[in-house]
């Protein structure tokens, strides 16, 4: 009896001998976790579990794990990529598409610098998947003294999701009917985000340029809320990452314009003005009034039809006419004011562009009729 038990011994002996050179060491329990959210810049790291055990490795003897990264020359993101091991791989694998980063480990942790492989300079967020293979030392299946991977061990595959660098804020000015706005760039140069200000409108046309500008600033910001809504984490995920509010302000800013002149553009003294066009009649149901002033805007003489006297006026000289709605019931303008006044009271209802008149020296004298005006407009209101 006791001849068989030794028998018996011998021959599973035998078994186990014959089985761990074709399968080499038992497969070890690889567990492992990993961070999945890495700013960008930071480092990809994988953790050893509590239930990790079993790898047998010592001085090139036994098993290890191995540790690639997926690289085609194009992404590191292996999408529906995967790699079955073959009964006789050897170091390394599948070169095309896989770079080992580390190898020969056992239940040890793992760090690989993002910034060797992966800057994330785009608007969103990139995959960079890890695998690991388990290698025995003790496998030599084609017996070329080489050792191999083990198919029979599970595959572990990781994927990491890298936030994108922050972005800049490029502001561009508004002007007249144009708005500012503002690009938020990524870090190489990409659109990700926009704003756009409302644009602010051409004034009055005034005797001197910008004596009156309307101003439409935009007040942008993008916040970090705003950076973990593009990417669709919440604040937390993203809270070690580089990410700080950006706010700023973009001018719009739209001066005055000189008023051009119209068609009247030089008259004799004294000499009429002749009718040639009336781009907008007054109101007849108002009561218009026409004013002769100096260069400065201030009245010179007013009128509610009756020709302006031109024995006054001086060779060289500019002045202006308008023509004024203007409430029947209030007092009318008197001499020695200005027009600017008339804009911003309250019993004016339109102002038209002004007629601009510059007095040279001519044949003949006399007086021109107030209402014989080219080009009277009414476009804007007081």
């Amino acid at each position: 009896m006791k001849k068989i038990i030794v028998l018996f011994f011998l021959a599973v002996t035998m078994v186990l001998s014959i089985m761990q050179k074709s399968f080499g060491q038992l497969c070890p329990t690889a567990d492992f976790t990993h961070t999945s959210g890495v700013c960008n810049g930071g480092t990809l790291d994988i953790a050893p579990a509590a239930t990790c055990a079993g790898f047998t490795g010592v001085l090139n003897t036994g098993t290890y794990i191995d540790w690639y990264i997926y690289d085609n020359g194009i992404t590191n993101d292996a999408g529906t990529y995967s790699y079955t091991v073959a009964p006789i791989d050897e170091y390394p694998l599948d070169p095309a598409n896989l770079t080992n980063v580390n190898f020969d480990l056992l239940c040890d942790p793992l760090s690989v610098a993002s910034t060797s492989y992966y800057p994330n300079e785009t608007c969103g967020i990139i995959t960079v998947t890890l695998f690991g293979f388990i290698y025995d030392y003790d496998k030599d299946d084609d017996a070329d003294l080489i050792a191999e991977y083990k198919p029979e061990c599970p595959v572990i595959r990781f994927d990491f999701s890298i936030y994108p660098a922050p972005f800049t804020a490029v502001a561009t000015d508004g002007a007249c009917d144009l708005g500012a706005m503002v690009e938020f760039q990524s870090a190489d140069g990409t659109v990700c985000a926009c704003n756009f200000g409302p644009a602010p409108v051409l004034p009055y046309c005034t005797l001197a340029a910008g004596d009156v500008v309307n101003s439409a600033p935009l007040n942008y910001s993008f916040l970090v809320a705003d950076y973990a809504a593009l990417l669709g984490v919440s604040a937390t995920d993203i809270a070690a990452c580089a990410y700080t509010d950006i706010t700023g302000t973009a001018l719009a800013d739209c001066p005055s314009c000189i008023c051009p002149p119209p068609s009247c553009i030089q008259r004799c003294i004294g000499e009429d003005i002749p009718v040639s066009s009336v781009a907008t009649t007054p109101n007849p149901a108002l009561t218009t009034l026409f004013v002769l002033t100096d260069d400065a805007g201030v009245i010179l003489q007013t009128s509610t039809g009756a020709d302006f006297s031109a024995a006054t006026l001086i060779e060289g000289d500019t002045h202006y006419i308008y023509a004024i709605n203007y409430d029947g019931m209030a007092a009318i303008p008197a001499v020695g004011g200005t027009i600017a006044a008339i804009r911003t009271s309250a019993d004016c209802i339109d102002v038209s562009e002004p007629c601009r008149i510059i007095m040279i020296c001519c044949a003949g004298a006399g007086a021109f009729p107030a209402t014989d005006i080219e080009n009277i407009n009414f476009p804007h209101g007081h």
